[in-house]
């Protein structure tokens, strides 16, 4: 009961705050990330800066997998060039490649017949359309965040909340995380994780991996 008057009161507040947004917005002074503390929108996160520094030494990596970075393609450097499936690396649990999915991973609904809605790669300029034609559907949905594009519409984000739409991170540049060093992944996941709690105040619990 705490929690869900916990949610409950977050989603209140974050709705008046929106509509304070709107107002701002509306008055021409839109409501903007002071994006210097943060690394540089759509790029790999710094992995030599203090608060990385600080994330990656929380972590025991004794019990994290050393596991080759992969090359990414020509024309596409963000998306793994893949081996022939007969050289992947049955441990790695690749699924950019062959499919492979964690025991953790949730690949489908527990109730036959249920189905949950999502959206990738926001937020953006078309967000407040898709929310809207969601709401006239009295549709909530679960939107994965690519924590640099928050700088440009921290009031989107908020308005995802209010609404009643479920939030989950997508990481910072939209990189293939199979093509970064360990410490990158932790600063793209972390950086992601910091600005969606500090416009919202939610801590997430879920990420979706690019490509």
């Amino acid at each position: 009961m705490a929690e869900q008057f916990s949610l409950k009161t977050t989603q209140k507040n974050i709705k008046a705050e929106a509509e304070e947004d709107e107002r701002e917005r509306n008055s021409g002074n839109k409501n903007q990330m002071n994006a210097a503390i943060y690394p540089i929108k759509d790029r790999i996160p710094d992995v030599n800066s203090p608060q990385v520094k600080a994330w990656v030494a929380e972590i025991d990596w004794s019990k994290v997998p050393d596991i080759p970075v992969a090359k990414g393609l020509k024309d596409a450097p963000r998306f793994p060039d893949c081996p022939p499936k007969e050289k992947v690396d049955p441990t790695s649990c690749w699924w950019s490649c062959d499919g492979c999915v964690a025991p953790s991973d949730i690949m489908t609904c527990p109730i036959q017949n249920n189905w949950g809605l999502t959206y990738d790669d926001g937020p953006t300029e078309a967000s407040r359309e898709l929310m809207a034609h969601l709401q006239s559907k009295k549709i909530s949905a679960t939107f994965f965040i690519v924590g640099s594009r928050v700088l440009e519409f921290p009031d989107i984000l908020k308005e995802e909340v209010a609404q009643g739409h479920h939030l989950a991170m997508h990481t910072w540049s939209h990189a293939g995380l199979t093509t970064l060093t360990n410490h990158q992944i932790v600063a793209e996941v972390r950086w992601t994780e910091k600005i969606i709690r500090d416009v919202t105040g939610l801590t997430m619990k879920y990420i979706r991996p690019p490509y």
